[in-house]
């Protein structure tokens, strides 16, 4: 059974409650239920990869960040597991 529901459908049962508790504009204040896209890590990985081939210091340094960033993420994420 998939939980979510549409932001219209509940701005439109706000619009018909009784109570008139909720508002459709305290509807618009929460964010989207839909999920951001994700980029793959390997995808990243092979982008961080085909930097380094570029031989360039500037671009070295770019890869060195992101790689920096890839590895700060995954011990985020291992230390919410541990």
């Amino acid at each position: 059974m998939d939980d979510l529901i549409s932001r219209q459908a509940l701005c439109e049962y706000a619009l018909n409650q009784k109570d008139k508790s909720v508002t459709p504009n305290d509807i618009m204040r929460f964010p989207s239920a839909q999920p951001e896209p994700a980029i793959p890590l390997s995808w990243i990985e092979k982008y961080i990869e085909w930097l380094k081939s570029l031989d360039n210091e500037f671009v070295n340094l770019a890869a060195a960040h992101i790689s920096a960033m890839v590895k700060k993420w995954r011990d985020e994420q291992n230390e919410r597991t541990d």
